[in-house]
Formats: structure tokens, sequence, C-alpha cells
């Protein structure tokens, strides 16, 4: 197989998912937490179920192009090297923010320094809180360890993928990882926690297999379509099984992805593909800037005018952590895993 994720489809998801996970905190925190009768917690989460399947669906592409150049031990430590470098720079920035804003305002609006102890502050440096049973500092941080931790399976997930093809996966492999995530549901157990989502991440390696396997021949419509009629359904689903939904979500979105055709409007390539790009510290930072926002501009402020504010410090200021910390970094652990690992030709893939 050989292919690229290069997808402007796909940038399309990854931005309706930031764009879900930051409506459902801009209007819970400005606004009201209910809207229309909608639970907004579902809205946000489900924004998160598309990540997982685009992040597994995405990292297939990169460890493809890493295997043309470097050998399966070296491809698995290099990949793990990479995936460190591109998470924790800008984790660990943006804790080391909110604890500096605890420790220095006592009043600070995100959370109080006696809420972050030193076994706290460790535990979400290095994304092991869900494992210990500690609080998230902030809460997007829930899902990073969750994402980290499946890295270190995904690698395995792609060997297999390549040797046993679609069908296997399909009917095999995510069906058994559903039967395990349900018996892991009834562990008290806070470390098996993880096991519960790995019915999300694997239909994006389906979805991989999928990618050249299929016919690409539906209209590029069928995709926002079909994340509507999943947002309507998860809302509907999610009111009696959130974890539950979210494995049939997967599935569906990991289904469709391979067979519709390359969106062609430029525009709206342009548009996603800036807001994929950026995706990452608009995820990190946004929750941070609505609070800061609503608390310096103050009760009386219009909520119209804290929402406009929000907006523009969270483009501001992913804009910055990209081009300072996450961009720099993504360079460097390529580097870094290049010299190390000695690929075995010319041209090594630097993924992102």
């Amino acid at each position: 197989m050989s292919t690229t994720y290069e997808s402007h489809n796909l940038n399309f998801l990854r931005s309706i998912a930031v764009c879900l996970v930051f409506f459902r905190h801009l209007y819970g925190r400005v606004f009201e937490e209910s809207a229309g009768g909608i639970n907004l917690q579902l809205v946000g989460v489900l924004g998160v179920w598309f990540f997982f399947v685009h992040t597994s669906l995405v990292l297939m592409f990169s460890l493809e192009k890493q295997s043309e150049s470097m050998r399966s031990l070296a491809l698995y430590s290099a990949f793990i090297l990479r995936r460190a470098f591109r998470i924790f720079p800008l984790s660990v920035a943006t804790l080391i923010l909110v604890y500096t804003l605890a420790a220095l305002w006592e009043r600070n609006p995100i959370v109080s320094i006696e809420d972050l102890p030193s076994s706290v502050v460790l535990a979400n440096i290095f994304l092991v809180q869900n494992l210990f049973g500690f609080r998230d500092v902030i809460g997007p941080l829930w899902t990073l360890p969750i994402e980290v931790q499946m890295y270190l399976f995904l690698p395995l997930f792609w060997y297999l993928a390549r040797r046993v093809g679609w069908k296997w996966f399909a009917f095999g492999v995510w069906p058994v990882a559903v039967m395990i995530a349900l018996a892991a549901g009834h562990s008290r157990s806070s470390a098996w926690g993880v096991v519960q989502y790995a019915p999300c991440f694997i239909p994006g390696v389906l979805s991989y297999l999928l990618w050249t396997g299929v016919k690409r021949s539906w209209a590029f419509l069928t995709l926002p379509i079909t994340l509507a009629s999943l947002l309507c359904g998860y809302l509907l689903i999610g009111q009696m099984s959130q974890t539950g939904g979210a494995w049939i979500v997967c599935l569906a979105l990991g289904l469709v992805l391979p067979r519709v055709r390359e969106m062609k409007a430029e525009i709206l390539r342009n548009t996603v593909a800036i807001i994929a790009k950026y995706s990452f510290g608009i995820y990190l930072v946004h929750e941070i800037c609505i609070l800061l926002t609503k608390e310096i501009l103050g009760a009386a402020a219009h909520r119209s005018l804290i929402a406009l504010v929000s907006v523009l410090s969270t483009a501001f200021f992913s804009f910055v952590a990209y081009h300072s910390i996450e961009a720099p970094l993504i360079r460097l652990g390529s580097q870094v895993s290049t010299r190390l690992f000695r690929p075995k030709r010319a041209g090594a893939f630097e993924a992102v």
C-alpha cells in the first residue's frame, strides 16, 4: 500500500473536531450549559471521538512512510520519540502557564493552587493522571493520556493491519476490542480505562486499510452530512452510553472516510488547512482563553463581546504556541529520531 495522508478531507474532519470541542466550552462558559435542550457535553466529546479516528488514520500513513526508510525496531522507537516531541512540549508549556497563574493569582478562574499538589502536577506533566486517578489540571488534558498510551499500540496495529487486511479488522479485531472494552468497564482500576477507547482508534486503522482498496465515488458533501448525522445520532445514543455510542460513531466514520472524494472548493480547503494546522494549540488553550476573557472583561460585558474576544485570543495564542513551541519541537523530534535510528536510506519521513 502506498498512499498519503495529505488529505483535505482529513483537514476538514480535524477542523470540525476541534470546533465541536471549542463550541462546547465557549457556549457552555459564556452563554449556558444547554443549547436549546442539546447536551453540550455530548457535542464536545463527539469532537474527541472524531479526533481519535483522525489520529489513528493519520498515524497509520505516517508509519507506512517511515517504514520505507527504517527497520522494524527503529521504526517503533522513532515513532514513539516523534510523538513525544509532538505532544509533550506544548502540553507541558500549557501546564506551566496554568501553574504560574495559579501561584501568582489567588483568585484566577482556571484552577486554585491548593488543587495543584506536586503529585497532580507531575501526573499531568507525564500524562499518566488517568492511570493513577489524579484530576486533570485543565479539562482538555483528559484525552491526551489516552492518545499517548494508545501510541504504544498503534505501531502494533499497523504491523497487524498489513498482514491480515481490512476484513479481519472489521469482523475480528474491532469486535474483540469492544468485548475487552466492555470487560474493562467493569474493572475498578482506573488503569484499564484506556482499553475502553481502543474501539475508537481501531476504526482509523480500518479506514487506512480501505483508503486505497475502495472506490472513492461518494461526493464530498457526503462527509459533512455524515458528521451531522453522527452528531444527531450521538446526542440520542450518548444519553444512554457515551462510550458505547462512541464505538459506533467511530466505526461508522472509519468506514465512510475512504469512500469520499476530496473536496474541491479552494476557499474551504485553505480554511480547514489553517484550522487543522493550529488545532492542537486551539484544543489546549481555548478553555484558558475563555475563562480569562470572562474574568478580565467582567460580568457586565456583553456575552457576544466575551465570545468574540475568546475566539480572537484563542487564535492568537494558538498561533504563537505553534510557531514558538509546537513546530520547532516537531522538527527537532524528526531530526533526533533520524540521527538516533539511522534510516536505511536517504529521505527519512518527517512525521507531523
